[in-house]
């Protein structure tokens, strides 16, 4: 590992933590934005395998737009609680195609690998399938995370053609090189 290189923990399987799947409430906000963070860019200088910080400067979300997110619009926020400690989060938003994205997805550093991001994306799709009665969802996924991309396909999820340029502008980091994400879809099983 050069020495520049951002230390990332192993994804050594930990025992499965117990969480309890609640909507976002705006008084979340601030631990949200730590979540997500975390989950992005790295927690303490070191991040979790979802980490970006070898090729995304700054944050991935401010707690401005947390606020917006979770104070109004067509998105809903769904979040893991572990006790009274917030370890995970996603967002459900209806698409005019028909489909649900499913965005914002994080899970503490500290309780990956031990079965909370599973809990949330099922109360995703349970959500979409069941309150927004969709029959699809979709999600942006960085072409270059392999790892994560086997991982949802291993949760239902096919790649496809379709890709978009890495958004410039809209406060969600700064790329350290040519980045873009290829769109994931998930076809729900019929009831």
């Amino acid at each position: 590992m050069a020495a520049s290189a951002t230390p990332v923990r192993a994804r050594e399987k930990k025992a499965n933590v117990q969480v309890q799947i609640v909507s976002a409430q705006p008084e979340m906000a601030e631990m949200l934005t730590d979540v997500v963070n975390w989950a992005y860019r790295g927690k303490s200088g070191e991040q979790g395998w979802t980490g970006e910080m070898d090729f995304i400067d700054g944050i991935r979300i401010s707690l401005e737009d947390m606020k917006k997110t979770l104070e109004g619009g067509e998105a809903a926020v769904l979040v893991a609680a572990a006790g009274e400690q917030l370890v995970g989060c996603v967002k459900i938003e209806p698409l005019d195609t028909g489909e649900a994205e499913i965005g914002m997805f994080a899970v503490d550093p500290d309780f990956q690998s031990c079965g909370v991001g599973r809990a949330l994306l099922n109360a995703a799709h349970e959500f979409a399938l069941e309150v927004l009665e969709v029959s699809e969802t979709v999600m942006m996924v960085l072409d270059n995370r392999q790892d994560i991309i086997a991982w949802y396909e291993s949760n239902g999820y096919q790649v496809t053609q379709e890709t978009a340029p890495f958004p410039k502008g809209l406060n969600v980091g700064v790329p350290k090189r040519d980045l873009q994400f290829v769109r994931l879809r998930r076809r729900m099983p019929e009831a």
